[in-house]
């Protein structure tokens, strides 16, 4: 039996700390993010060419070193593909960029006081 999965494209993408992916941002904001494995036709991959070909946003969880930890950002789109890089890149709204340099550097204190 053939199984309809309930999304045709992924809601969300995160990163983690030392989850074995490049993902990293660079000093404009754009984060580069890595596909789901060496696959580009795999579904996840697709759906993020689609998300980038449709401009559909999704929520981007991005991991602040604490095991389950993720800060949620939304709305994120994808700004370009590329497959033989097995890569997406994310542009940040420079508002949200801020904000995440900001929890980045305090995190230490932001933790404690939970």
């Amino acid at each position: 039996m053939e199984t309809q999965s309930v999304c045709e494209l992924p809601i969300s993408i995160l990163t983690a700390k030392d989850s074995g992916y490049d993902d990293a941002e660079d000093e404009n904001g754009i984060i580069s993010y890595s596909y789901r494995g060496k696959d580009p036709n795999h579904r996840d991959n697709v759906g993020l060419k689609l998300l980038m070909e449709r401009q559909i946003p999704l929520i981007y969880f991005w991991g602040l070193g604490y095991s389950g930890r993720y800060l949620p950002i939304y709305p994120i789109y994808i700004q370009s593909n590329n497959p033989s890089q097995l890569k997406v890149s994310l542009q940040l709204d420079e508002r949200i960029q801020t904000s995440i340099l900001e929890v980045s550097d305090s995190r230490e204190i932001l933790f404690e006081s939970i």
